[in-house]
């Protein structure tokens, strides 16, 4: 499998660049074969699949493929939220709370993991900023969510070009101020040089935290900010945009019509769906980012069933909103008025 071949950086490189490129994935394929590596059979039944080859035997292989795939890292019973492909971790979504840090790390460095893609680290610790502890069978060791989100990102493969943070998992408590400054002082110092995303949902950004976010958008070349609450400062929002080379901003509650003439990038390129509120213009995403074969696309069915749970009995002022779905040349586009 992955992890008892070295397999040649060029080719890596190249996964991690374009995971949904056939191709690529046709050159670890036959590296593998010529190699008469443990984890050719796998690959060669995913490239198949890949390119929509109909065979009835390919499901019976892949399943016993699949089944001998030696194990991660302290892998937990069900295995890691991950896309795998032909042998390799091309998307990985770790919990910062679910083992100790150093534990993660290990997951990071492992071989099969060394073509990922995307990363996404979730924070379900309880309070954010509130220390991380070990599980009660193992020492005292304590972090905070900045030291374990740096200890990540530092641990991450070299071919990393996408990583999300999702801290509205957090349960109950307010966002400490000095910890959300922390853990953007930590991405500026952390995020790998080949990195060409970041998406960071943090809850309400506060004021001393503002000149930190704008220097972090300096670091990346795409920041999607959904999750984020923004301050409606038209001043400091010129400032961010200006930053960044793309800065997203759908999503945090900012009125699309009041900075229509500084803002040209709102929606991030893999966003499908998405709510409009007409009288601000403001734009919700509602592209799911829990993790499927297709990654980089919403699975309609969870997509329709998200619509209708975020629609349903939202309100403005306490009145219910009446909605309406719209297929655009983007995807599907959600206006709603007040009833």
């Amino acid at each position: 499998m992955a992890d008892q071949l070295v397999v040649p950086d060029v080719i890596l490189e190249s996964i991690a660049a374009r995971p949904e490129d056939v191709g690529v994935w046709q050159v670890l394929t036959d590296f593998l074969l010529e190699n008469d590596a443990p984890g050719a059979s796998l690959a060669m039944c995913e490239l198949e699949l890949m390119k929509g080859i109909s065979n009835p035997d390919l499901l019976g292989q892949l399943a016993d493929a699949r089944a001998a795939r030696p194990k991660l890292p302290n892998e937990p019973w069900g295995g890691y939220p991950a896309v795998w492909k032909c042998g390799f971790v091309v998307r990985l979504q770790l919990s910062l709370q679910s083992h100790r840090a150093d534990r993660l790390t290990d997951v990071l460095r492992a071989p099969a993991v060394r073509a990922l893609h995307m990363l996404v680290l979730v924070d379900d610790s309880g309070r954010f900023g509130a220390p991380l502890y070990s599980l009660p069978d193992e020492p005292a060791f304590k972090w905070t969510v900045d030291e374990r989100v740096g200890a990540l990102l530092e641990a991450a493969p070299p071919f990393l070009k996408r990583a999300a943070i999702h801290l509205e998992e957090r349960r109950g408590g307010d966002v400490d101020t000095s910890q959300q400054s922390a853990l953007l002082k930590r991405l500026i110092n952390s995020v790998p040089k080949k990195l060409e995303r970041l998406d960071l949902s943090m809850g309400t950004l506060h004021e001393s935290a503002q000149s930190l976010l704008i220097e972090l958008a300096r670091r990346v070349p795409m920041l999607n900010l959904d999750g984020t609450t923004l301050p409606n400062n038209a001043g400091w929002i010129e400032q961010l945009v200006n930053a960044g080379q793309q800065v997203f901003l759908a999503g945090t509650g900012l009125p699309m019509k009041e900075h229509e003439g500084v803002v040209k990038d709102w929606l991030a390129p893999d966003v499908r769906a998405w709510v409009e509120r007409l009288d601000t213009g403001a734009l919700v995403p509602l592209t799911p980012t829990t993790t499927s074969e297709g990654y980089e696309a919403p699975a309609w069915p969870r997509l329709r069933a998200t619509l209708q749970r975020d629609l349903f009995g939202w309100s403005v002022g306490g009145r219910v909103l009446d909605a309406t779905a719209e297929f655009t040349a983007q995807g599907v586009e959600v206006k709603f008025t007040q009833r």
